[in-house]
């Protein structure tokens, strides 16, 4: 997920497009959670899920240059952070 945070703030920078003031918080708190070596909190990753079935077509087949939903998508921490969230669902059954 910390890599692809990564990636969704590069490239939000780099295009300066893609992402809300929202998206990048989550990015970097992300980040933060990946550098303190401490995880993020169930709370949190239900949110994270919550963010990726409303966005699961914005465009993001574009890659190059890549669209915004593909910058947004990122920030939220990628196809492993939605598989990794499913997973934790399913885990507490919520």
């Amino acid at each position: 997920m910390a890599t692809n945070a990564a990636l969704g703030l590069y490239l939000s920078d780099k295009y300066g497009r893609g992402g809300t003031q929202v998206g990048r918080r989550m990015a970097r708190r992300i980040l933060k959670a990946y550098r303190m070596n401490n995880g993020l909190t169930l709370e949190t990753m239900l949110r994270i899920n919550r963010y990726f079935p409303r966005h699961a077509g914005d465009n993001l087949e574009q890659k190059d240059p890549p669209s915004n939903g593909w910058i947004a998508w990122n920030l939220w921490g990628g196809y492993y952070g939605w598989d990794y969230t499913q997973r934790l669902r399913s885990q507490y059954g919520v």
